[in-house]
């Protein structure tokens, strides 16, 4: 442990692990670790990520055996691991020692590109569909086809500043989702004990366009109502159009506006699962009368694409598809704006009209922060109706005006 760095809280467990308990453990300030019986341990970690431990001593020395990540190793398997690892220790044997293979033998030598076919496979069990799908094309499109061949232990810091040098000429934007992306499947092997350190940390300083921007466009009442007349008025395609006017109308991120699927309304609740949002978080948005107007009756995807998947299956169109069309307009006459612009335009305004802070956040769908995100539970759902409803009385008061 770091001098000064906080001890984790431990917690002895008087009965077995079940998978509902499991899963009810929430993450905390510090990491946790929480012991079973006999070493079999969870440990939970500030970011959420919960993995199985077998904590023993083995000739005077307490050590870790790492058995999975949860729920991507089930409790069952970690079981089967630590009880064969427990039976090792019984018998004088180091559960975490690897014999050297035979020297007639070739050794086995893991590339990056054995890595990021397991990230892909774990990304697509664990993270939001958008963002799985960045981790696939980015890894695809702009890492593999340099590093897939390159043993992973071999990739230095200076190899991951010529790769995202490289893509930054291109987009600078993408250079920070290949960033992110190759940064976790780096992480993925130290997970697994594969790797000491990630030579993607701490590279902003070196590449300037991978320092995060804050970003405070915001569109006043006048530039609101030219927008949502030019949107009226303009040309394209009608769905991008509507697209647009509901994620100001609903304060929502647009991919997940693109992607809305019939399937997740009922009635004026708009309900989106953990694999629905950028931030694995399941949310509930009430849609006000102008939302389920321009929502319409349709069926599968309110806004479908033309484009189908691989197996011919429809598709929404993509968050792209809205910031194309602003952008190939000019931005309707006025400073360059986005579509995520207007999110934040909802929100300044709900600040203005006396809606609460902790109900805008709630509709926003913004993660609580510290001890909040541990104790206050509650799922404002009369909150947000009342101040959606406030928030499209002041809407069309703009547009009207």
């Amino acid at each position: 442990m770091k001098q000064g760095a906080a001890p984790p809280r431990r917690v002895m467990m008087k009965k077995q692990f079940t998978d509902k308990y499991l899963q009810s453990i929430k993450p905390e300030e510090k990491k946790q670790v929480i012991r079973e019986k006999r070493g079999f341990c969870l440990q939970v970690l500030p970011s959420g990520t919960k993995s199985f431990l077998y904590i023993y001593l083995f000739q005077g020395k307490k050590k870790n055996l790492y058995l999975g990540q949860y729920p991507y190793v089930s409790l069952a398997e970690a079981r089967v691991k630590y009880n064969e690892a427990y039976n090792k220790v019984q018998m004088g044997e180091d559960p975490a020692y690897v014999p050297l293979p035979q020297e007639a033998e070739e050794p086995v030598i893991a590339t990056f590109g054995d890595f990021a076919e397991q990230y892909i496979k774990w990304s697509e069990a664990n993270h939001a569909k958008a963002w799985f799908k960045t981790v696939k094309m980015s890894l695809e499109n702009d890492v593999l086809p340099t590093w897939k061949d390159r043993p992973i232990t071999e990739i230095r810091r200076r190899d991951a500043i010529a790769l995202l040098e490289h893509v930054a000429t291109r987009a600078p934007g993408q250079a920070k989702n290949v960033h992110k992306v190759a940064r976790g499947v780096f992480e993925y092997a130290i997970h697994r004990e594969h790797l000491e350190a990630n030579p993607m940390l701490k590279l902003s300083k070196v590449i300037p366009s991978l320092k995060p921007v804050v970003k405070k466009r915001i569109l006043s009442d006048s530039e609101l109502k030219q927008v949502w007349k030019s949107l009226d008025e303009g040309t394209g395609d009608e769905r991008t159009k509507a697209a647009i006017k509901l994620v100001l109308v609903t304060a929502q991120r647009p991919g997940e506006v693109a992607s809305m699927h019939r399937s997740q309304i009922e009635g004026n609740w708009w309900t989106l699962g953990s694999a629905d949002t950028k931030n694995e978080e399941a949310h509930r948005v009430y849609l006000a009368p102008l939302a389920l107007e321009l929502i319409g009756d349709s069926e599968g995807y309110i806004f479908p694409s033309y484009r189908t998947g691989d197996a011919g299956e429809p598709c929404p169109i993509v968050r792209q598809t809205l910031s194309q069309h602003v952008a190939s307009r000019k931005y309707f006459n006025l400073p360059q704006w986005t579509p995520h612009d207007l999110r934040r335009t909802a929100r300044t305004v709900m600040a203005r009209i006396g809606i609460p802070e902790e109900h805008a956040e709630a509709i926003l769908n913004h993660k609580k922060q510290g001890v909040v995100k541990v104790y206050n539970l509650h799922q404002y759902a009369k909150e947000k109706k009342a101040a959606m409803l406030l928030w499209e009385e002041e809407l069309k008061r703009i547009l009207a005006d």
